[in-house]
């Protein structure tokens, strides 16, 4: 009792206090209130206070450490958004904000302008694989991509995710240091490796664009756009590998974007023709059949080579188009020739693994009444073990159409006598590159009278192409070789041309 009522006085206290400081009247209320009582009632009275004080201490001591907690949760939670704004979800890498951050502050400290290179690192092949096993093992394959790029990079620069497939690099390497380039092969070697995802193992490779600070650029904005430039540069030569910009790429890069826009109305309207170019019996000189090789007749520009449109239509998603439109064009025309000449058509790799390609190519064909068994198509040794498994059944109904099977250039690739074998190819085509030259060099010899001799115990007949002197044709048909192809019968030429060369050899040998 004597606790509470102690208590009760201190709180008693408090409030008379409180009430001199603020109201005069109630402490003389309370003074009469205590004289009107007798001692037990104001022990209830005080008691009642002293409980009422407490439990405010206790509900003011509870609100303390519940503000405590709500601030601890929200720093936590700011510091949480700070990093996910800065990092990408997936991969755990930086993002494209942090990227910049780090670069403005490189450039902000006493020792900032010291020469660095940017990557900018675009992932070859990630879509299809995306699309053909689900976004889930997309995202695992870009995380173990992502954990490599880290791995090899890490005490050399730092790496962030920009988005989709594409990454970049700040490394801390000068532009002409040996190490830059070892590192960058290696990173390129690094992603071209194999990725095992449960039961399912695939390659994706990169293709790299490099720019250097200062020469390419003294801001992050200026340093991606030229290793963008570099990278697009790269891809339109072949991926899987790195380029370093240099001055020029842009406007190449514009002529690019610009004849990727005027692609399909060319498609359209016919502005890409086929030329042919003769397939040469080696014994009689006469004409067995034409390639079919595309001449872009642009309308400010004149006659493109494939080279530098078929990349293009390739990358954009055209070349179906564009082939079907090369064979429905042909095909209208050739139908009518004297002969039963063998009309050949390239088909690049992405074009092999399409379940619809048998379908299109005997539409295109077939509108003219073109026989299908007189209908060759040509693809490389690369196209094919690449996508073994997903082109066999395309070439089995294309086989099974009467459509000829032609493995070009080759020796260049990595096909063996199983490839050979399984393929149940029709004909070989020996690659330019052992052509050119045989007669001074006896090992391009040997390789040459080696494919002839491999090629007949396989009932494979074979084409030597790049055939330029009258000394080549002789020596490829003394060593048994049955067709030549080359500028010494004829360059590419347009459909008219191509008619009146084949009525010529119908009766005599081509000549110089």
């Amino acid at each position: 009792m004597r606790i509470i009522r102690s208590l009760a006085m201190i709180a008693f206290a408090a409030l008379v206090a409180y009430a001199i400081s603020f109201n005069t009247n109630l402490f003389e209320a309370l003074y009469h209130y205590s004289r009107a009582h007798e001692s037990w009632q104001l022990d209830e009275v005080f008691g009642g206070l002293s409980l009422f004080a407490v439990v405010l201490l206790l509900l003011s001591i509870f609100r303390v450490f519940e503000l405590r907690r709500r601030i601890v949760q929200k720093e936590r939670a700011e510091r949480e958004a700070g990093r996910l704004a800065r990092h990408d979800a997936l991969t755990g890498l930086p993002n494209r904000r942090q990227l910049f951050e780090v670069f403005a502050h490189r450039n902000a400290v006493p020792d900032g302008d010291a020469p660095c290179a940017v990557f900018l690192i675009d992932l070859d092949r990630f879509k299809p694989v995306n699309d053909m096993y689900g976004h889930q093992v997309g995202d695992e394959a870009l995380c173990i991509l992502a954990e490599r790029m880290k791995a090899l990079l890490d005490g050399h620069g730092f790496v962030a995710r920009l988005g989709g497939d594409e990454f970049a690099a700040i490394v801390d390497l000068a532009p002409d240091s040996p190490e830059l380039l070892r590192l960058v092969r290696q990173l390129a070697e690094a992603l071209s490796q194999p990725i095992q995802i449960d039961q399912m193992r695939f390659s994706l490779g990169a293709s790299i664009g490099v720019a250097v600070y200062p020469e390419d650029g003294r801001d992050a904005d200026t340093l991606l756009r030229n290793a963008d430039i570099a990278m697009y540069h790269m891809k339109s030569q072949g991926r899987g590998s790195f380029h370093f910009f240099r001055a020029g790429m842009d406007a190449e890069l514009l002529e690019r974007v610009t004849l990727e826009n005027e692609i399909d109305g060319a498609i359209a309207r016919g502005e890409i023709e086929p030329f042919l170019q003769p397939l040469i019996d080696l014994s009689s000189g006469k004409v067995l059949g034409f390639e079919i090789l595309a001449r872009w007749q642009h309308p400010e520009r004149g006659l493109l080579m494939p080279d530098l449109f078929i990349p293009i239509a390739e990358d954009s998603g055209k070349l179906g188009a564009l082939t079907s439109r090369l064979l429905s064009d042909a095909t209208a025309v050739v139908a009518g020739w004297p002969g039963n000449f063998v009309l050949s058509v390239n088909l690049a790799a992405k074009q092999i693994v399409d379940p619809d390609l048998p379908a299109m190519l005997l539409s295109a064909v077939s509108a003219s009444g073109f026989p299908p068994y007189r209908l060759q198509i040509e693809l490389t040794e690369s196209a094919l073990v690449d996508n073994m498994s997903e082109a066999r059944a395309v070439l089995d109904e294309l086989r099974a159409s009467g459509v000829r099977i032609a493995l070009d250039d080759f020796g260049t690739g990595f096909s063996g006598l199983y490839h050979l074998r399984e393929l149940k190819l029709d004909s070989l085509k020996i690659d330019r590159s052992f052509i050119i030259g045989m007669l001074e060099d006896k090992d391009r010899q040997a390789i040459v009278e080696a494919v002839l001799h491999l090629s007949r115990a396989l009932g494979i007949e074979t084409t030597a192409e790049g055939v330029e002197t009258p000394e080549l044709d002789k020596r490829l048909a003394d060593l048994g070789c049955q067709i030549g192809q080359g500028f010494y019968y004829s360059r590419p030429v347009p459909l008219a041309e191509a008619e009146a060369l084949l009525r010529s050899t119908r009766e005599a040998r081509i000549s110089a």
